[in-house]
């Protein structure tokens, strides 16, 4: 078989730039993001008894957690067609009630679907985070031995943080509200929309 050197170094560099990935804590997302109605979300949605998707008291007492569906809100749906999804396996509205500890999103513990834990790993930063309304200075992502502005470009906005080893905190923020997505992501989308991101974003980006 004819060696192609252009394919090789096409390879090689999607090989390092999936390991510059695994690097990145924590970037702004450049999409496109319509208004939305929040008041339309508070009105469908289904709460969880008070319990975050984590399943424990833990974090209870840092926000108002409720499961939604992607369907909810069409201007919602609309950024969740944005993202490199495959399928969304979880869809949460959060209403921030006090500062929040440091901590990862995502823990092997949890509940999966088959394959979506796997599929985190390989593509963090998988954590991707909508922020309808809060400050832009008051996420915090510990990077070596500190803790790091996570600063926001603008609000709405979404971002991608590293959820299964990204440890982060957030300070007090009285009606910050955000949507927690997670999902099978496709690798390669996902490589793409992190790319045009660092476009527009690498000097907001914490990378470790």
């Amino acid at each position: 078989m004819r060696f192609d050197p252009s394919s090789w170094y096409q390879n090689a560099r999607v090989v390092e730039f999936n390991k510059y990935c695994m690097t990145i804590l924590f970037l702004p997302i450049d999409i496109e993001i319509p208004k939305i109605d929040i008041s339309k979300i508070q009105s469908t949605i289904n709460v969880i008894n008070g319990l975050t998707y984590i399943k424990t008291a833990k974090y209870q007492q840092y926000w108002d957690t409720s499961k939604i569906t992607e369907t909810v809100d069409d201007t919602l749906k609309s950024v969740l067609d944005q993202l490199p999804i495959n399928k969304v396996t979880n869809v949460y509205y959060k209403e921030q009630r006090q500062a929040v500890a440091p901590h990862c999103d995502v823990y092997a513990n949890m509940k999966f679907e088959e394959g979506e834990y796997a599929n985190i790993l390989d593509n963090e930063p998988a954590g991707y985070r909508l922020v309808l309304e809060g400050s832009t200075d008051v996420l915090y992502v510990k990077s070596g031995d500190t803790f790091k502005l996570a600063e926001l470009p603008k609000v709405p906005c979404l971002y991608i943080i590293n959820s299964t080893a990204g440890l982060h905190m957030v300070k007090d923020d009285p009606g910050r509200k955000i949507i927690y997505i997670r999902g099978l992501i496709d690798k390669a989308r996902h490589q793409t929309l992190i790319e045009k991101s660092l476009n527009r974003y690498k000097n907001l980006s914490i990378i470790e």
